[in-house]
């Protein structure tokens, strides 16, 4: 079967889709979310998809006219787990998650199905943990951080804290590596706290390495170096041992 459908809670769809779909596979996974959707306030739906080939191009007709009703009831669908090693999927998932407002997709690789699962069903708080982890090192006066995903307003608190104590305790080194970057809640990003401890941190740091994220990093690094005191450098996450050397210290 293509479509493996697993013992789950009321309210919670847990699906494994493999290859090509049949007709008949694809109409019994729509009448499964038709009548969790029509039964309960919320449905939330986990679906682990594994070198999918598609479905029935001649069907598309049927499926738009049995899904379409669906966009009239996209409050009622909670949380969606899509876990796929095929980046081509994640992708669409992120874009459908942008075109329909109410519902919120999030992504995962296939060794983070089990997280994934948890979220989903309700055992876990957050999708992917937590996003900001503070790192303890070799020298008293440096911060070091490790970003996976996207972080809330108390995590942005920890950074706040770090750089607000008294003078002579601020951080003068930095490296932070980052796994994910999944971005900060507004209402954190924008506090007045914050905002002083953006412009307390290059006052006070000499070094600064970030480690590893998106492409766009490095040329980003780049030019806000031409505008701080601080010497910033952008290292690939292979290249990490040499972002640590240059910050002359150690994790602990």
């Amino acid at each position: 079967m293509a479509i493996e459908i697993f013992p789950s809670a009321a309210d919670v769809i847990v699906l494994r889709i493999q290859g090509k779909l049949e007709h008949a596979e694809v109409m019994r996974m729509i009448d499964l979310m038709e009548e969790s959707i029509n039964s309960h306030e919320k449905t939330h739906v986990f679906a682990e998809i594994i070198d999918f080939r598609g479905l029935e191009a001649s069907q598309f007709g049927e499926y738009l006219r049995r899904t379409g009703p669906f966009l009239k009831k996209l409050k009622r669908f909670g949380r969606i787990a899509v876990v796929s090693d095929q980046t081509w999927m994640r992708a669409v998932a992120k874009v459908e998650s942008a075109l329909l407002p109410n519902i919120s997709y999030e992504t995962f690789t296939l060794s983070q199905r089990d997280e994934a699962l948890a979220w989903v069903e309700g055992r876990r708080a957050r999708p992917h943990g937590t996003g900001l982890r503070i790192v303890e090192t070799s020298r008293p006066e440096m911060l070091a951080f490790e970003l996976d995903g996207k972080i809330t307003e108390d995590e942005l608190e920890l950074i706040v804290d770090r750089f607000t104590e008294k003078r002579e305790r601020r951080p003068t080194r930095v490296i932070g590596k980052i796994v994910r970057l999944g971005g900060a809640e507004i209402k954190g990003l924008v506090d007045d706290d914050f905002v002083k401890m953006k412009i307390a941190a290059f006052s006070s740091v000499e070094r600064y390495a970030l480690v590893g994220g998106p492409a766009w990093l490095a040329r980003y690094v780049s030019l806000i170096n031409t505008f701080t005191k601080a010497d910033l450098r952008h290292f690939p996450l292979e290249d990490e041992a040499a972002a640590w050397k240059w910050v002359e210290a150690e994790l602990q």
